[in-house]
This record gives structure tokens, sequence and C-alpha cells, in this order.
């Protein structure tokens, strides 16, 4: 039997709430903590999901103290990505984290460079990549279904009501 991936998710609210409901149901990922500077955040998730409340933090040094893990899952705003993938690789940690990769581009290179010279794993989620649409257009392009492409754009089109960093 597989392993799972123990990780530890940075940032619980907003978009961040989303994630953890998706991660607590993944047969590959086990949630060890959750961090959020926003105490309510991490509360609200004790309150509706039964987490331990004892495997809550609002610091990501104060929870790698207490909690082993094998990545960090970084869904806080791009401007403190940087941060947070740096405590992460200097700790032995891959990163999975939400994009934008970061607010600016030498940030962003930052961030690849730590990785690389701490051995770590640094990804950006690109979930939209394998939606049924996408996925479909990219078949048919391969089949030559629709003639030569020179340029494609696939819009996200939801109307979601962002929060925080996202107004």
């Amino acid at each position: 039997m597989k392993r799972k991936t123990k990780i530890i998710q940075v940032g619980v609210g907003g978009f961040g709430r989303g994630w953890f409901e998706v991660v607590k149901e993944s047969p590959e990922w086990e949630i060890e903590a959750i961090v959020d500077i926003n105490k309510k955040a991490t509360e609200e998730i004790v309150e509706k999901f039964n987490f331990p409340e004892d495997k809550t933090f609002t610091s990501l040094k104060d929870c790698l103290k207490k909690v082993e893990a094998n990545a960090v899952l970084n869904i806080t705003p791009p401007k403190v990505h940087k941060e947070i993938t740096e405590i992460a690789v200097k700790n032995g940690l891959d990163v999975l984290v939400e994009k934008p990769i970061s607010d600016n581009m030498k940030d962003a290179e930052k961030m690849v460079e730590m990785a690389e010279k701490n051995g770590r794993k640094l990804m950006v989620s690109q979930n939209y990549r394998f939606s049924s649409v996408v996925r479909t257009l990219r078949k048919e392009i391969e089949k030559g279904t629709v003639g030569k492409i020179s340029y494609c754009v696939v819009n996200f089109q939801k109307g979601p009501k962002f929060t925080g960093f996202r107004i």
C-alpha cells in the first residue's frame, strides 16, 4: 500500500478552505497540520471538520517545531509565497503553491533557486489544464480535427466571488 504524503497546509481561509476539503478526501495526501495567521480561519476548520486543535498554528516556523511532514501546500496570498516557500524548503519540505507563483518575477525566480539549492520540489497548481474542455480541445487539435492551430486561448468564465487578495 502506498504511503500518503504528509502535508502542512498554510492558508485555510478563502481558497484554502476549498483546498482543505479536497486534500482531506484525497487518498494520497494526509493533512498533518494547518497554519494561518488568522486564528479564526483555523478555528473554523477545527469546528467544521473536527480537525485536531493541537495541529493548528499561526506560524509555519512554530508548526515545524512540532510536526513532521513531507510537503507544504502554500495557499497564501502571492506576496508571501516566497517567505513560506523559503521556510519549507530550508526545512526539507517540497512545496505545492497556488498560482500565481509570486506577485513579482524576482521572487518567483528566487523561489525556484531556493528549491533547487535545497534539493526540493517546487510545483505550481495549474488545475485548469486538466479540465475536460481543455483536454478535449487538445485531443481534437492533436487529431487534426480543427486544422492547423497557431494560437489558442481558454478563458475561465465561472464568475466566482473572490475575496482577499483576489478582489
